[in-house]
């Protein structure tokens, strides 16, 4: 029988070590083969959609931590909101961290509560393999 928790937990260890030596690069691979991974572990076990979603969060958190140690904060914004939309869970945590990472974005015209109000609504919205990253991309660039 396979060992799912064993794997994810060796996935992660690895992405941690790379992002930690600043090899982001590789880092950026394992967490694709992470991603991989989760979307070979969702068929295998036949996840729901909103199960589907809180999993395929993890990746986007390493995808954060490249992207913010290479001073990409409006790359790692739109991962995070994405992040957070996945996530069936209800987490404090991403409206915070929008917010901080809105804070180095250097928006002039939009507001970090509008940051959070277009994610609130996504969040009102289905969780899951519903929502689309390329439309959270289009809404993050136009925001001025």
């Amino acid at each position: 029988m396979r060992d799912w928790i064993l794997e994810m937990h060796e996935h992660s260890s690895k992405i941690q070590n790379a992002i930690e030596m600043d090899r982001n690069d590789e880092a950026w691979r394992l967490v694709h083969e992470f991603q991989n991974w989760c979307f070979e572990r969702i068929n295998a076990e036949r996840y729901s959609k909103t199960a589907a979603g809180t999993l395929l969060s993890a990746p986007q958190t390493f995808f954060i931590r490249i992207l913010v140690a290479e001073g990409k904060y409006k790359q790692a914004l739109i991962h995070t909101i994405y992040e957070g939309v996945l996530d069936a869970r209800n987490l404090k945590y991403y409206a915070k961290s929008i917010k901080s990472l809105f804070g180095k974005c250097g928006f002039k015209e939009t507001t970090a509560a509008k940051a959070i109000e277009y994610y609130n609504y996504l969040k009102s919205q289905s969780y899951g393999l519903d929502q689309d990253f390329k439309t959270i991309q289009d809404v993050v660039a136009s925001w001025k």
